[in-house]
């Protein structure tokens, strides 16, 4: 009986030694193809994370997320590339700062997420560096992890779309002034010149009072301001003639500098400093209108110091091109004014005709440069004149 008992106790024990060995291994089994499965199901997690990142840094526009209170969270590389700056150092800064623009002010932000009309918008951005940027910006609202969801910012940079644009309003407003010059010729040239031939006629009588010699010095005065102001319009409306031919004009803007220096529009406390490279500097211009582009932006510079100051005036050889830079100390402008610099009949003067930069601005088209102004409000401004550059061997 004892053995039975025995035998039996042996029977279970095997019995219950192989359950366990069976589930063990089904356990075991069980475990290593989740871990596989946990191991598979990471690796896609990993992949979808690294073709979204990769979807997102190929879009070539800014995408910037934000939470619900405006702090940015997140830059992809082009937004980073376009504001010059590092997600790392603007993460937790105010859309509003950056930006620097009330359109992005939380409340508005809200406004502009949940209304279509208004998420589209444009801002002007300063990089670190101080350059202006034309942004356009978009708004979405974002679903996030954290209460209150968040936004997501989709911009681009405008800056050279504007130019373009600018450049074509210029055109079309030189191309009016063309058309309205050649009539002012004719109304306003001939009986312009018998009113100011009158009055010095008169200002030559022997018995004129004090008080008439006075008025007529202004009617003379005011006959040859509008006579200059008619010499601008009738060149607005002179078909362009190509360069002469190739020539040095640094020996052209020296003569000029020379002349300003030496002229009555150097007032008190106002100074001209040139300065100019080993150069050569040749291309193919004409030397009367490139002396005309640095008189007109020499004027400016003046204008806009009455209280004294620099001008600077640089001629430099850079790489394929001329530069001629004109620089003053006077009072700057904000970016809207710079918008509209090269536009005729846009003049911060009284006595201004708005015709001066608009001419210069022809001049280097003509010429195939370009031209561009650097500015801010109490700065001063700098005007670069860039003309392409004919390579010429210098003797030895």
């Amino acid at each position: 009986m004892l053995e039975k008992h025995l035998l039996y106790s042996v029977f279970v024990t095997g019995v219950s030694c192989a359950t366990v060995a069976l589930i063990g291994s089904y356990l075991s089994e069980s475990l290593r193809a989740a871990g596989e499965q946990l191991e598979e199901a990471a690796g896609q997690v990993a992949d979808l994370q690294e073709l979204n990142k990769v979807i997102v840094d190929s879009i070539h526009s800014g995408l910037i997320t934000a939470d619900s209170g405006g702090h940015i969270l997140y830059v992809n590389n082009f937004g980073e590339s376009i504001l010059a700056a590092r997600t790392a150092d603007i993460k937790g800064r105010p859309l509003r700062e950056l930006l620097g623009s009330p359109l992005l002010e939380p409340l508005a932000l809200q406004a502009r997420a949940s209304y279509e009309g208004l998420a589209r918008f444009e801002v002007v951005y300063r990089r670190p560096d101080g350059t202006a940027l034309d942004l356009g910006v978009s708004v979405s609202p974002l679903a996030t992890a954290q209460p209150g969801g968040g936004y997501l910012l989709v911009f681009q940079n405008l800056t050279e779309i504007k130019r373009l644009e600018r450049q074509v309003r210029i055109k079309e407003k030189l191309a009016a002034v063309g058309e309205m010059a050649a009539q002012l010729a004719h109304e306003i040239r001939n009986p312009l010149g018998s009113i100011s031939g009158s009055a010095q006629v008169l200002m030559g009588e022997a018995n004129i009072s004090e008080e008439q010699e006075r008025l007529l010095a202004i009617i003379t005065r005011e006959s040859k301001r509008l006579s200059e102001t008619l010499n601008h319009f009738l060149y607005q409306a002179r078909p362009s003639l190509p360069p002469s031919g190739p020539v040095d004009i640094g020996r052209a803007v020296e003569e000029a500098v020379t002349l300003l220096r030496n002229g009555p529009e150097v007032r008190e406390g106002q100074s001209v400093e040139f300065e100019a490279d080993a150069g050569p500097h040749v291309c193919l211009a004409d030397p009367d209108q490139i002396k005309q582009v640095f008189w007109n932006l020499a004027r400016n510079g003046l204008e806009a110091m009455p209280a004294g100051g620099v001008l600077q005036v640089r001629l430099s050889c850079r790489g394929d091109d001329l530069v001629l830079a004109v620089r003053d100390q006077g009072r700057g402008m904000g970016h809207d004014e710079q918008q509209r610099v090269f536009e005729p009949f846009h003049s911060d003067t009284p006595m201004g005709t708005g015709l001066g930069l608009a001419i210069v601005y022809r001049i280097v088209r003509e010429h195939r440069g370009d031209i561009t102004v650097r500015s801010a409000p109490a700065r001063g401004t700098e005007v670069e004149v860039r003309l392409p550059r004919v390579l010429v061997t210098v003797p030895a």
